[in-house]
């Protein structure tokens, strides 16, 4: 069994809702940005064949939104910016499997899951961009991501 350090970014646009709890208003909400670092811990299943837990800090940014049905005045929920941590798995293998030699690159499947806690967000009025009421929100992010891996100081080697 090893382990490493890693650190990676995630760009993309996955979208979830934002519901005011008792009243009638919701929005959506984009996570377009995360970032993280952590541990992976693994073991060889074969010579190019890698499977693996992480864990550690995450990071990520949501978009604002409006909210709907709009009331006589907008509202809207500004963007956040979220710290919490990560735990997830896969499988990572090299791509000499293909018959071609292809040293320093291989392929990743990962499942993650991300909780960033619960936070107020104020929701704002937007013809005025005062503060009207908070709203609770606790985002918690699952991705599944297939990833090509190129390791720049591995280049001559298809060890993990």
């Amino acid at each position: 069994m090893g382990g490493r350090r890693l650190a990676d970014a995630q760009f993309g646009d996955i979208r979830g809702s934002i519901k005011a709890p008792f009243e009638q208003y919701s929005g959506t909400t984009s996570n377009r940005l995360n970032f993280a670092a952590g541990l992976r811990l693994g073991v060889l299943a074969t010579p190019d064949v890698l499977i693996y837990v992480d864990g550690g800090y995450s990071h990520a940014e949501f978009t604002g939104s409006g909210l709907d049905p709009t009331p006589l005045v907008p509202l809207s929920v500004a963007g956040q910016h979220y710290d919490g941590w990560f735990v997830g798995g896969g499988v990572e293998n090299t791509l000499d499997f293909t018959g071609i030699a292809s040293p320093g690159w291989s392929m990743k499947t990962e499942y993650r899951f991300a909780d960033y806690g619960r936070r107020s967000a104020g929701m704002y009025v937007d013809a005025t961009g005062a503060p009207d009421s908070a709203i609770a929100f606790k985002p918690k992010v699952q991705t599944l991501s297939f990833s090509l891996v190129y390791r720049f100081n591995e280049a001559g080697s298809t060890r993990f």
